[in-house]
C-alpha cells in the first residue's frame, strides 16, 4: 500500500466505518465531517426545491385597445387630449397573489409629459387576468420646439409612451 494514501480504521469488528479514514499525517476525517457534508447537501436541495416552488414569475402587462378621441394642440402650446386604453394585467403564478397598493400611469407625448394619474389598488388571486381601463382626459401645455412641432403638424401616426409605477405587496 502506498504510504501517501489514506488508510481504513478499523474498529473492533473487523468493519470499516463510512465515515472514518485515517491519513498519512494522523488527521481523521470523521463523522463531523459527514454530517456537516450532508446537512450543507440538503440544505442546498431544499433551497433548490423550495424556488422551483415557490419562485414568482413575472406579472404581464398588455395594452389590448387604444382609443383616440381627441389629439389637438393650440397656438398657445396647449394640448387637448382624450385617449382610453384597455389594459390586462395577468398573474401566472400558481402559489402567489399580488395586491397592488399603488398604481400611477403617466402619459407622454414627444418625451413631454401630459398627465399623471392614479389607478385605484386592487387584489389579484393566483392564475388570474385583470383590466386596468385609465382614461387621459384633459389639457395641458406642452411646448414642442423646432423639429417636434413641425413633426406634430405632418404626422398621420401618432406614437405615445404610458409609464406604469406600480407597488405590490405579495
Amino acid at each position: 500500500m502506498n504510504s501517501l494514501s489514506a488508510r481504513p480504521t478499523w474498529h473492533s469488528n473487523n468493519r470499516r466505518s463510512c465515515c472514518s479514514y485515517e491519513f498519512p499525517c494522523g488527521c481523521k476525517v470523521g463523522s463531523c465531517f459527514c454530517i456537516t457534508y450532508t446537512t450543507i447537501l440538503l440544505f442546498i436541495l431544499s433551497c433548490f426545491v423550495f424556488w422551483i416552488i415557490f419562485f414568482p414569475s413575472n406579472v404581464k402587462f398588455h395594452v389590448t385597445d387604444a382609443s383616440l378621441m381627441q389629439f389637438n394642440l393650440t397656438d398657445n402650446n396647449t394640448l387637448h387630449y382624450n385617449l382610453k386604453l384597455n389594459i390586462t394585467v395577468r398573474n401566472p403564478n400558481k402559489k402567489i397573489a399580488v395586491y397592488y397598493r399603488r398604481i400611477i400611469a403617466t402619459g407622454y407625448y414627444k418625451k413631454k409629459r401630459f398627465q399623471t394619474m392614479s389607478l385605484a389598488p386592487f387584489y389579484q388571486g393566483h392564475k388570474n387576468t385583470s383590466f386596468l381601463r385609465p382614461l387621459f382626459e384633459g389639457q395641458q401645455v406642452v411646448v414642442l420646439k423646432g423639429g417636434k412641432l413641425s413633426e406634430y403638424n405632418t404626422e398621420r401616426v401618432l406614437e405615445f409612451s404610458i409609464l406604469m409605477w406600480i407597488l405590490i405587496l405579495r
